[in-house]
C-alpha cells in the first residue's frame, strides 16, 4: 500500500464520484469552489492505494504560509472500511506531511446530532481520530451552518499548542478557505 499526492484533475475526479456518497449534502463543496481553491493553489489531495486500487482520499486545505494543514475531506471507500485502512492512511498521511506541525479535523460535533443514531456516528468518528493520535483543541466552529469539534494531529510537532494557538492557525486557514463575505456570515469558531 502507498501514499500518493494526486493531481489536480485525479482529484476532481475522485472528489465528484466519491464524495457524494459518503458526505452529507450540507457538507459537500460545489465544484466550483474546489476549483476556486485549486487555482489559489491551497487545495490538496492525496490518495491511498493497493497497487493500482484506491483504497481512501484526503483532501486538505495546504496553504503553504501555514505550518498546518486543515483535513478538509477523508474518506476510504466503503469496501475497505473496518479494515485498518484509515487508521493506517492516517498514519501515512502524517508522515507525508512531516514538514507541517499538524493536521487539523473536523468532526460533526456530538452536541448537534439529530438523533441517537446520528450521534453515535458522529462520537465513533472522534473517537477514530483521537485512537491514531488527535487531540481535542478546546475549539468548535460553524462553517455555512454544520457544527464541529476541531481536533490536531501533530505531524512535525510534539509539544500541545495552546488554544490560543490553535485559534489563531484555525482561523488563518479559514479566511484563506473562504471569500471575505462568507468568512464573516458563515464561520464562527468559539473555544469551550
Amino acid at each position: 500500500m502507498n501514499i500518493q499526492k494526486l493531481t489536480h484533475d485525479e482529484l476532481l475526479r475522485i472528489y465528484g464520484a466519491y464524495s457524494p456518497l459518503y458526505f452529507p449534502s450540507e457538507e459537500l463543496k460545489p465544484v466550483s469552489t474546489v476549483e476556486w481553491l485549486l487555482e489559489k493553489q491551497i487545495y490538496h489531495a492525496y490518495g491511498f492505494y493497493d497497487a493500482e486500487r484506491l483504497l481512501a482520499y484526503a483532501c486538505l486545505i495546504q496553504d503553504d504560509r501555514q505550518s498546518v494543514v486543515l483535513l478538509d475531506y477523508y474518506a476510504v471507500l466503503e469496501e475497505y472500511r473496518s479494515s485498518g485502512i484509515g487508521g493506517l492512511f492516517l498514519q501515512k498521511l502524517a508522515e507525508a506531511l512531516s514538514d507541517r506541525d499538524g493536521i487539523y479535523m473536523e468532526a460533526e460535533d456530538p452536541a448537534f446530532a439529530s438523533d441517537e443514531e446520528d450521534r453515535t456516528l458522529r462520537d465513533r468518528r472522534i473517537r477514530f481520530y483521537e485512537r491514531n493520535g488527535a487531540v481535542d483543541t478546546g475549539l468548535r466552529s460553524c462553517v455555512f451552518d454544520v457544527d464541529y469539534v476541531i481536533l490536531f494531529l501533530p505531524c512535525s510537532r510534539r509539544e500541545p499548542l495552546p488554544c490560543e494557538v490553535h485559534l489563531e492557525l484555525l482561523d488563518g486557514i479559514y479566511r484563506e478557505m473562504f471569500p471575505e463575505k462568507h468568512y464573516t456570515t458563515k464561520v464562527c469558531i468559539t473555544k469551550t
